[in-house]
């Protein structure tokens, strides 16, 4: 099977240590959780936490991280009506900045509600 390759290795890497630039600016000093939304995330997750370790050095500790695991399919070849929610977050995320990390966007019905699930627990 040939695989067209859309997106190098290089970029992907370029664009996370950007991404963690921005983030690690944003909460200077400040702690944060990264919550990925499985099971997509893995790859991008990895490499956005190593480009924030790599860019902190020793100033900071570690930044936890935790996930949540969605299916929306109920057996269907679309996507269901209803989302069910079976891994979430064993950390506690009140009063925690929190930064969401999902690999692709796109009706945005899962980061959504994810996103309602979060502030629930008044980070």
């Amino acid at each position: 099977m040939i695989i067209n390759q859309v997106i190098t290795e290089a970029q992907i890497l370029h664009r996370a240590d950007f991404l963690a630039g921005k983030v690690l600016s944003y909460w200077d000093k400040e702690d944060f959780v990264t919550i990925g939304i499985l099971n997509g995330c893995m790859p991008w997750l990895s490499a956005l936490r190593a480009s924030m370790f790599r860019q902190m050095g020793d100033s900071r500790e570690c930044i936890d991280y935790d996930f949540y695991a969605t299916s929306s399919y109920n057996g269907e070849t679309e996507g269901g009506s209803q989302l069910i929610i079976t891994q979430r977050p064993s950390l506690s995320l009140k009063g925690m900045n929190v930064l969401l990390v999902d690999d692709i966007a796109d009706s945005g019905r899962t980061l959504n509600a994810i996103t309602d699930l979060v502030y629930a627990e008044e980070p």
